[in-house]
This record gives C-alpha cells, structure tokens and sequence, in this order.
C-alpha cells in the first residue's frame, strides 16, 4: 500500500468517525488555536522586544501600550527600532526607564460618579443600632 493511498484512507476513516459521531477521534485543531498556543512572553534577557512583550512590561494591552507612544512622558525616553517596514521593537532597558517614570493619575473622582456613589449610599438602611450591639 502506497503511503498517499493510506493516508487518504486514514483521512476517509476520520471524516466517516466525525461524521458518525464517534467519540475516539478527536477532532483537529483550529489553525489560529496552535499559533496562539506557541506564542511564548517575551524572555527578561531579550534586549528587543515586540510590541506584544512591551505591552506586558507595563501590564497592559497591546492597544494600550500604542496610545502610550502618543503621550510624551514615553516618546521623550522611548524610541522604537525599526528593523524592517514591518519589523519595530523596542529596547526593554528604555521600556522599564520609562515604565519607572510613568506618571499616575491625580485627577478626582468625576463629580457625576461622587453624586451617584452618594445616591445610593443614602438610599441603604441604616445599619441598626441594636442589633449591631447584640
């Protein structure tokens, strides 16, 4: 028996088995399911890194990190690598400098949520007295 001859009968058998419902064979990965599954984080020694991998110096989303590159406090220590047109990395020494300098928010609370918070603060009975003493 040829070698494309079983294989085509191993492929006859497994689509009859699925199609019969046959519990034994399991069925085949999806193709973006195994890509993903081989995607490994970025290792602390690489000196570039990704896009993706910059992202998780700072815990955050990829989308996240991009709106970072738009802001000064990042573009001013942060500049990325362009290897090829398609190919940009950054340098993870000037990713953890400028996740060090990262300023944090200061604005308050929005008013509109202080109201509500307030709202329904008023709106729960008060614990009673008694049976907080008993």
């Amino acid at each position: 028996m040829n070698l494309n001859e079983s294989g085509g009968t191993a492929l006859r058998q497994t689509t009859l088995a699925r199609a019969a419902g046959c519990g034994s064979v399991p069925p085949a990965p999806h193709a973006s399911a195994t890509k993903k599954a081989e995607r490994q984080p970025a290792r602390p020694g690489m000196l570039l890194t990704s896009a993706q991998a910059a992202a998780e110096v700072f815990g955050v989303s990829e989308r996240t990190f991009h709106s970072f590159r738009q802001q000064s406090w990042f573009a001013d220590v942060v500049r990325p690598r362009v290897l090829s047109p398609r190919v940009v990395r950054w340098v993870r020494a000037e990713l953890e400098t400028a996740a060090l300098n990262c300023p944090t928010v200061t604005s308050p609370e929005p008013e509109r949520l202080v109201r509500g918070r307030l709202a329904k603060a008023s709106r729960r009975p008060a614990p009673d007295a008694g049976q907080a003493a008993a």
